[in-house]
């Protein structure tokens, strides 16, 4: 069977699982962390919305242990697992429990001299114009000198695997080179990827951009944030909002309070700012 194929059978799954299994139209995908052993479980939840309230949960053995999700998209999740010597990437149908494990990536060629990769995020989308799935990965540098743990200057770059190919290209580098957080703050919408870009500073996270990838362009782009009261220790996040992108931001020491804003046709439009009774610790899209 090939890749595509495999794509095919699991959205017809997928759409059978769904119309016959009401459950299921409640049931959410988590990931948890156990802090003390450095180790990622996936989750699912059986979850009562009326209710508010997890009726059942238990944990789901992925293909390749301890890995970070990205998705989903039709069904299908890509995998991450990091391995400093050998990063295990995978694509996942949990419904049919299969999965596909890609190729070796394809390195940039001529790494700046004293750099090796040290950071990698990811996004994982369709490519409606080419009726392909890709998976676009943004690598950084440290300078090995120091042990690799510093994030160098060197502009980032960017990898592309299409699973019609089975293969991945060099795309290029980017403009510049910021912290993407380990996909803590990354979407994808009507085709194009986005991540929130940041540099860590003495205070804490300063979000500066948002990179953004047009998979059907295949161009790279940075979108300025909005024109909102960036303090230090700002805790922020980009979210689904109406099938478009949305930027939340929390001011440091006062999560009883929210701004959102959405982003169309080049133009940043502030939604909604409130204040509520209980604090906001995490985004959720709509």
């Amino acid at each position: 069977m090939g890749t595509l194929d495999w794509i095919g059978g699991s959205i017809r799954h997928l759409r059978n699982y769904y119309d016959n299994d009401n459950n299921w139209r409640d049931c959410l995908m988590v990931q948890y962390s156990i802090t003390q052993a450095g180790e990622l479980n996936v989750y699912e939840l059986l979850i009562d919305e009326k209710k508010n309230r997890a009726l059942a949960y238990h944990c789901i053995d992925t293909p390749v242990y301890n890995t970070y999700l990205c998705g989903p998209c039709d069904g299908i999740y890509y995998l991450w697992c990091f391995d400093y010597f050998s990063p295990k990437r995978t694509m996942w149908n949990p419904a049919l429990n299969e999965f596909i494990i890609l190729p070796d990536i394809t390195w940039k060629p001529n790494i700046p001299a004293n750099s090796a990769y040290i950071s990698e995020s990811y996004g994982f989308g369709y490519d409606s114009k080419t009726n392909d799935y890709k998976v676009i990965l943004i690598l950084g540098y440290g300078d090995t000198r120091d042990g690799g743990s510093r994030v160098t200057d060197n502009p980032m770059s960017i990898l592309i695997y299409s699973l019609k190919t089975n293969s991945w290209r060099y795309w290029g580098d980017m403009d510049n080179s910021y912290e993407l957080e380990r996909n803590g703050s990354y979407v994808f919408v009507n085709g194009c990827y986005y991540w929130l870009a940041a540099r860590f500073l003495d205070y804490g996270w300063n979000y500066e951009m948002i990179v953004s990838f047009d998979i059907t362009a295949d161009l790279c782009h940075e979108i300025q944030l909005p024109n909102f009261e960036c303090k230090p220790g700002n805790w922020s996040q980009l979210v689904v909002y109406h099938d478009s992108i949305a930027f939340v931001s929390v001011p440091p020491n006062d999560i009883t309070s929210f701004s959102v804003w959405t982003w169309s046709r080049g133009v940043w439009t502030q939604k909604l700012s409130m204040k509520h009774c209980f604090g906001v610790w995490g985004a959720f899209s709509q």
